[in-house]
């Protein structure tokens, strides 16, 4: 039997074991904001991916069926063209229960 932490790799060059440093606690790290993947990829891809993202929209569709969807406001949404197609300000929505049928 093999314990897990014996098969961990070994900390990166750059990281002090046990001791702290000053200069590191000030600064953060540069992350590629492109890198979130919420299942991952590759082989290592999350086995419940492709169920959350149906419950998901069974989630959507009954709120949808419960609820009308308003603009809280009337000032109308552009878009803009950046990496992907955004709004130029948050889009504020209102709820209401839809009647029983």
């Amino acid at each position: 039997m093999m314990n897990a932490i014996s098969r961990m790799s070994p900390p990166h060059p750059g990281h002090a074991s046990g001791n702290s440093s000053p200069t590191r606690a000030g600064r953060e790290e540069q992350k590629n904001k492109f890198a979130y993947l919420p299942f991952g990829a590759g082989p290592r891809i999350c086995l419940g991916a492709s169920f959350a993202m149906i419950e998901s929209q069974i989630i959507v569709g009954t709120l949808l069926a419960r609820f009308r969807v308003r603009l809280a406001d009337r000032e109308p949404v552009t878009p803009t063209q950046q990496m992907t197609l955004r709004t130029s300000r948050p889009v504020l929505l209102r709820l209401e229960r839809a009647p029983l049928s």
